[in-house]
């Protein structure tokens, strides 16, 4: 993994992918909070990352491209 990738988005191509959250969040010492970043779109999306361990995501951007944002949210927040 290339050492400018610190969340989803690699920090030099600006590429994104969920590979890279659960890559990284087995590294993390416990005590740590992993916030899953970039890229999260779907709830589909939330749930790979909280397999690798991840139970904090980051969604705003997904939430400012969304035509109704209110909708997009409900999507996130449904079970």
């Amino acid at each position: 993994m290339p050492s400018a990738m610190r969340n989803n988005r690699n920090l030099k191509t600006m590429e994104t992918t969920l590979t890279a959250a659960g890559n990284l969040a087995p590294k993390v010492s416990p005590d740590r909070v992993v916030v899953g970043e970039s890229r999260s779109s779907t709830p589909r999306d939330l749930q790979r990352m909280a397999a690798a361990g991840i139970t904090t995501f980051l969604v705003g951007e997904s939430l400012m491209r969304a035509p109704d944002v209110e909708a997009a949210a409900r999507m996130f927040l449904a079970k």
